[in-house]
This record gives structure tokens, C-alpha cells and sequence, in this order.
């Protein structure tokens, strides 16, 4: 697993309306301001000291329990749906066999009960994962079943090894991401997160794909280009260092 950024308990991800930075820049990221409250930034080039943490339990809480964090993951992928349909007109550039691209953890499922049943103390691992499957993240459940209606391919990029590949793939299906997708990449161990991703879009476009949506939670699904935009959901619960 790449390693993780995070306080005694991981940190809230300031997000906002802007242009990628320098090392995304041929990748416009949108995302939306937090509507949380209580949560320090983060991102994986930014540590802080422990602070409080059952202020920072019961904020994250909070925050999922108010129903904000699922507005905010909506309105990033009702952004995502609208693109990708602008995309799709004959007023925007021919797409070439047209694709989306989504990660896995905190976009395409939800690992909230595992997360929140250890006090947010780090990022849950394979096996973690593997024991309690995850539901849909039901924003980009909508995304995933807009872009199949639109005869957009949908390849799933995760930073999940592939010694998890089975369970990954089970855990998808039975959410409700169930046919149509056209394939899915696993992190090799040694490998970094953003190389991975960057390179598995790569070899997406290599054959014939235009990438016209790539979604994820971290900055290490975003960076490195090979789409024509970027959706960046809010991951209020840990950050992973993707050099």
C-alpha cells in the first residue's frame, strides 16, 4: 500500500474550484470547497502535527453523518455527468471510442464502516477490505450507469494490489457495477500510485480509448494527464502519498 500522509487519525482534504496544479496542468481537475467543518488540510505534500483527536473523530463523523460529505460527492459527479454529456455532443472534439476512468476506494465504494469502525486510523489494507465488502458510492454509481447508457467504455484504476483482484471484482459487480465496464487495473507491489495511474491511462489510450473523465479521491488518481478533464471527490478520512 503507498504510504499514507495523516495526523494520529488522517486529515480533510481542502478542495476547491480550481485549475490543476503545475503537475496536472494538462488536466483541468474539478472539484467543490468543503462543506465540512472542524477538518484541517491536508494533501500529500503536507503533514501536521496530532492534534485533537476526538475533535477530529467527531468532525469526520459529522461530517458524513450531516449528509454533507454525500452532497459534495454528488455535486463533483453531477459535474462529471454533465462533461461527460457535453462530451459527447457534436459541438465538442470527436472522442475516439470514448471512455471514463474511476478509482476504487472512496469513488467507486464506500469503505465508511471499516473506516469508521477503527477511528479513521489509517486506510484500510486488502484484507480489511476483502472481509467486509463495500457498497457504491451512489453519485458514482449514476456516473458509472450514465456513461454505460451513452456507449462510454468504464475501466476501474486502483491502488488495490492484485492479489485483491477477485474480491475487488466481486465487491463491484455486487454494488451494482455490474456489466459493461471494460477493464480493470491493479497496482503491482514496488510500484508508486501515480506512476501506475498515469501509465495505466496510457496504455487505455494506446488502445484507441479517449479518456474524456478521470475520477478519483486523491491527487495521486488525477496526476500525470491522459484525460481531458479530472473530477476530484472529497476524501475527508486519509490522504495517500502518490509520488
Amino acid at each position: 500500500m503507498p504510504p499514507l500522509r495523516r495526523l494520529a487519525l488522517p486529515a480533510f482534504i481542502a478542495i476547491a474550484c480550481l485549475p490543476a496544479p503545475a503537475a496536472q496542468a494538462d488536466t483541468p481537475v474539478s472539484t467543490v470547497r468543503p462543506t465540512g467543518v472542524g477538518l484541517p488540510i491536508l494533501d500529500d505534500t503536507t503533514s501536521l502535527q496530532a492534534g485533537d483527536g476526538a475533535g477530529l473523530i467527531a468532525a469526520l463523523r459529522e461530517y458524513h453523518d450531516s449528509g454533507r460529505y454525500r452532497r459534495d460527492l454528488e455535486t463533483v459527479n453531477g459535474a462529471a455527468r454533465r462533461f461527460l454529456r457535453r462530451q459527447l455532443t457534436r459541438r465538442s472534439p470527436a472522442a475516439r471510442r470514448p471512455a471514463i476512468v474511476l478509482d476504487v476506494d472512496e469513488t467507486a465504494l464506500s469503505n465508511w464502516a471499516t473506516l469508521s469502525a477503527g477511528d479513521f486510523g489509517a486506510r484500510p489494507v486488502d484484507a480489511a477490505l476483502a472481509d467486509q465488502p463495500a457498497p457504491a458510492i451512489a453519485s458514482t454509481l449514476a456516473l458509472y450507469r450514465d456513461a454505460r447508457r451513452r456507449h462510454v467504455a468504464v475501466f476501474f484504476v486502483t491502488g488495490r494490489s492484485p492479489q485483491a483482484r477477485a474480491s475487488t471484482l466481486r465487491n463491484l459487480r455486487a454494488a451494482g457495477y455490474d456489466r459493461g465496464w471494460s477493464g480493470a487495473a491493479f497496482r503491482p507491489r514496488g510500484v508508486d500510485t501515480t506512476p501506475f495511474k498515469r501509465g495505466a491511462r496510457a496504455r487505455i489510450e494506446r488502445r484507441g480509448y479517449t479518456i474524456l473523465a478521470n475520477v478519483g479521491d486523491q491527487q495521486s488518481d488525477l496526476a500525470g494527464g491522459h484525460a481531458r478533464r479530472a473530477f476530484k471527490l472529497p476524501n475527508p478520512f486519509y490522504v495517500i502519498a502518490g509520488h
